[in-house]
């Protein structure tokens, strides 16, 4: 990142505090490896039940009903997943729902979203929200340091070796702790490259043999030691939370690090004491491992990484990420066209999702409240595509 993007000091960053599910799929039926939007970065943590929780709820007496998760309960197969923001409360909600001894308790995952309409580097929403539903959210595994052959340690690389590192380096560029790039992973994010036919061997020189315990001498985990010691840690194995969370919900917390500047990057990552959401760059990396894939046609998954801050949710900020966002759209040839009134900026080139939008807030509520739920720019905007919503009977499918 250059210095003339560092338009923010290192309060506003807010460095001085703040669904187990597949890692996300990028690039696949959407040519984008990168997306620039205000993102909301934080540790949630998910646990797998075969107890249906909507159902639990109506049958158990009332001392004996979970607090539902603040996020969508997916399923799979027999199985509902539930995601929550702190581990008591996942672990309160799972007591409930399997008081036996035996099961597997909440795993951390690192969670990041924004929603579809908020990308600034997307010409075409429509094909966007296709791709990756019009809430964009993404969760990778925090798994240990331990090499074995089960889950742990064969997505142990996802976060320990591409998430974690992008996003420290990310916010040690936006902080001016480092001047210029010192991780990256090339091999798998350059023009034309392509991992479909590494072998196991080229997989475990690259990230490490998920049956052992040191990484550190593979390609990635030797680019995140120079990383650390760039930021004054030599320790390449910090990067744990230690504390507790306050009854109001602040963090005491601390990062096991020695380094002050590797400690803030970390709580950023982490959200500790984080109040806003951050404008960045989400760089989809296609995973290395030669088993992740997916689908009849063996096509490749990705690891979310934030590999670009470009500071916190501030006008100037936004209109920075914007200006960045709209020269990458025209380079790619414009934004697609329209044959109705103006879209707001955030609905660019997506016509149908917008009119959903407005189909599904209701002709009758309060213009502001409905400028507020669809991320319309103005009243005057909305008063337009009233017109338009009246004139093409589009108020109903």
């Amino acid at each position: 990142m250059s210095q003339a993007r560092r338009i923010w000091d290192l309060a506003s960053l807010g460095v001085k505090g703040d669904k187990v599910a597949e890692v996300p799929v990028g690039g696949v039926d959407f040519a984008a490896s990168s997306f620039i939007a205000p993102w909301d970065i934080k540790v949630v943590y998910t646990f797998g039940t075969k107890e249906n929780p909507t159902q639990h709820n109506q049958n158990a007496p009332e001392d004996k009903r979970i607090v539902m998760p603040p996020y969508e309960v997916r399923e799979g197969g027999i199985w509902y997943w539930l995601t929550y923001n702190t581990l008591p409360e996942a672990v309160a909600a799972q007591d409930l729902l399997d008081p036996s001894d035996d099961k597997i308790k909440p795993s951390a995952q690192w969670h990041i979203e924004t929603h579809a309409a908020e990308v600034l580097n997307n010409g075409d929403l429509e094909a966007l929200a296709n791709a990756f539903g019009v809430v964009m959210d993404f969760d990778v595994p925090i798994k240990g340091l331990a090499g074995s052959e089960n889950f742990e340690a064969v997505h142990r690389h996802e976060y320990q070796l591409l998430s974690l590192p992008y996003a420290v380096q990310a916010a040690a560029l936006a902080m001016g702790y480092i001047e210029k790039e010192i991780f990256h992973a090339e091999e798998l994010t350059a023009e034309g490259a392509d991992v479909d036919g590494w072998t196991e061997q080229q997989y475990i020189d690259y990230v490490g043999d998920p049956k052992g315990t040191d990484i550190w001498q593979s390609t990635l985990g030797e680019r995140r030691r120079a990383l650390w010691l760039a930021l004054g840690e030599e320790n390449v194995k910090a990067y744990t939370c230690i504390g507790t969370m306050t009854p109001n919900g602040k963090s005491e917390a601390k990062t096991n690090t020695v380094s002050a500047q590797l400690d803030e990057c970390l709580r950023f990552v982490l959200g500790i004491e984080r109040e806003s959401r951050v404008y960045g760059r989400l760089l989809m990396v296609p995973d290395p491992r030669p088993k992740a894939t997916y689908g009849p046609e063996h096509k490749r998954l990705s690891v979310a990484c934030l590999s670009e801050i470009f500071g916190p949710e501030l006008p100037e900020v936004r209109e920075l990420a914007a200006s960045v966002g709209a020269e990458e759209i025209a380079e790619r040839g414009g934004n697609k066209a329209a044959s109705h009134p103006q879209l707001p900026e955030n609905w660019t080139g997506a016509h149908d999702l917008f009119v959903a939008e407005l189909r599904k807030a209701g002709r009758d509520k309060p213009a502001p409240v409905i400028v507020a739920e669809v991320y319309a720019d103005s009243v005057e905007l909305l008063a337009e595509w009233w017109q338009y919503m009246d004139d093409n009977n589009l108020w109903s499918e």
